[in-house]
């Protein structure tokens, strides 16, 4: 029952005696790859780096110009399209103004087709009391010939004055008439300056949407690139800390190549 325990403790001892022996050696082989792969991965001079420095930085400033310049087209597009929409505006408020002013205008000829209508209504008793004043001219005719001869000369002249006042209530009813198909005509101009507008200020929106996300897109531009400067100094330090450091001509160090 004790020698199988002592037997696999004596294994255990000797497997860990045997680890121990040949752990610096995986240790050094793990330390020549990394050193390897690290160095294949990093530029070989001085020169190299400054290089894809200055290429990253001209990249970075051509892509930044042709985004300020394609934003400050989309600022200069979208004054222009201020300054249409305030000449639109302009144009409604000149619009809406005569709509105002041809309500005053059907308002005043209604109140006119009303003192006509009134007029003429005043015509029409008067004419009827003229025919009533005829007909008892007519049953008094044989005692009153000079009354007949005179209601028939007022009757006559209602019925003219009733006649111009017909004919100027027409007169009156087509002008109104034509005063709202201009009203109407207007409105319809007013509600399509709107929807421009409204299109406009659409286009204006999207406009302003594309400049932000080109901003967007330039600030994690700036930020991918500081990300990339500081793994690029941080790995330099580690190498550094951890006696690896390349040496100034590029070329690997011959130490780590006997590791």
């Amino acid at each position: 029952m004790v020698e199988p325990l002592l037997y696999a403790f004596a294994g255990a001892c000797l497997a860990t005696l045997l680890l121990l022996l040949f752990l610096p050696l995986f240790w050094r082989r793990a330390v020549r790859l990394t050193t390897q792969r690290l160095t294949e991965r990093l530029p070989l001079s001085v020169a190299e780096i400054v290089a894809t420095q200055d290429r990253l930085r001209a990249a970075h400033a051509v892509q930044t110009r042709a985004t300020e310049r394609r934003a400050d087209s989309r600022f200069a597009e979208a004054a222009r399209e201020r300054i249409e929409a305030g000449k639109l505006r302009a144009a409604d408020l000149g619009q809406k103004v005569e709509i105002t002013d041809l309500r005053a205008r059907v308002t005043a000829l209604e109140a006119a087709a009303a003192e006509v209508r009134g007029d003429l209504e005043q015509a029409s008793a008067r004419s009827r009391e003229t025919a009533s004043a005829l007909e008892a001219a007519q049953l008094e005719r044989r005692a009153a010939e000079r009354g007949r001869d005179q209601a028939l000369k007022e009757s006559a002249a209602a019925s003219s004055k009733a006649n111009d006042l017909s004919i100027e209530l027409a007169a009156v009813t087509a002008t109104l008439a034509a005063a709202r198909e201009t009203e109407r005509e207007l409105e319809a101009e007013l509600a399509r300056a709107k929807t421009h507008e409204a299109e406009l200020e659409a286009l204006l929106g999207a406009e302003t949407a594309r400049v932000a996300d080109a901003q967007a897109a330039r600030v994690i531009a700036e930020r991918r690139l500081a990300e990339e400067t500081e793994s690029y100094v941080a790995l330099r330090a580690e190498i550094a800390r951890a006696g690896l450091a390349l040496p100034a001509g590029g070329a690997p160090d011959p130490a780590l190549g006997e590791l």
